[in-house]
């Protein structure tokens, strides 16, 4: 634990678990910097095309200025990958963590209040959010299985009553390569898969494979990927018709 996560944990007086997720949250956003800088040489991108692209650098930074956005940017623009060392990588995930939208919601003890969400697509398209909401618990296990079932069972409701136009649902996430996950959708569904080309690399569909329930690092997964840069699980996209999720939750 670096000295800024020790600061912050002394300043808002965070517990353990508080603690242990901000901790995880520095170290892949780290994660994420140090494959752009290995995407940025490899591609020959210009480091700060590839911060944005692998790094999410511009989601980081969306609430700035355009000023200040700009200014950093032309800060980022001169920087060269071949140059850089580990304490300047460092830094510059630094830079992200103090604005990352994770943190200040560790700090301020929010919780989400399910894991399960979804939003609309052109009044068509529903797609579903994961989320792991009840922290340091397992979202599958025990009664929290049968909790993830009645949230799908919610959103069909909720959307057979709000959107009488959707035609489909659809997800995207590295988890649909897991059985238990799979387990929430229709066959129709899961016979869908197949590997999802992202243009951004930011969201938790791909880093959230570097999470563990319990709100810590998977240091056995970030080894993994270090030593060839490839995701220990591919993101993938599922989609199957609004009436076969339908007919699995609501009758």
């Amino acid at each position: 634990m670096n000295k800024t996560i020790k600061d912050l944990a002394k300043k808002y007086k965070l517990n353990k678990i508080e603690k242990r997720r901000l901790n995880a949250e520095f170290e892949i956003i780290k994660l994420r910097t140090e494959f752009a800088v290995f995407k940025s040489k490899k591609e020959k991108r210009p480091l700060y095309k590839s911060l944005v692209k692998y790094g999410g650098i511009e989601r980081f930074f969306q609430k700035l200025t355009k000023k200040q956005y700009q200014k950093l940017a032309n800060k980022l623009k001169k920087l060269k990958s071949e140059n850089l060392n580990q304490k300047d990588i460092n830094q510059i995930a630094l830079n992200m963590f103090n604005k990352s939208d994770y943190k200040k919601e560790i700090i301020q003890n929010y919780i989400p209040s399910k894991c399960f969400t979804y939003g609309m697509w052109k009044n068509k398209g529903v797609a579903i959010h994961f989320r792991n909401a009840v922290v340091p618990k397992n979202p599958f296990k025990g009664k929290e299985y049968e909790k993830r079932k009645q949230e799908l069972k919610d959103i069909a409701l909720e959307v057979k009553e709000k959107y009488p136009k959707a035609k489909y649902v659809f997800s995207i996430s590295w988890m649909w390569n897991l059985k238990v996950f799979q387990s929430f959708m229709p066959k129709s569904f899961n016979k869908s898969l197949k590997k999802y080309e992202e243009k951004l690399f930011y969201s938790g569909a791909h880093w959230g494979q570097f999470y563990k329930y319990t709100g810590s690092l998977n240091k056995k997964r970030v080894k993994q990927f270090k030593k060839n840069w490839k995701f220990p699980f591919k993101t993938v996209l599922g989609e199957c018709s609004i009436k076969d999720f339908y007919d699995m939750y609501l009758k």
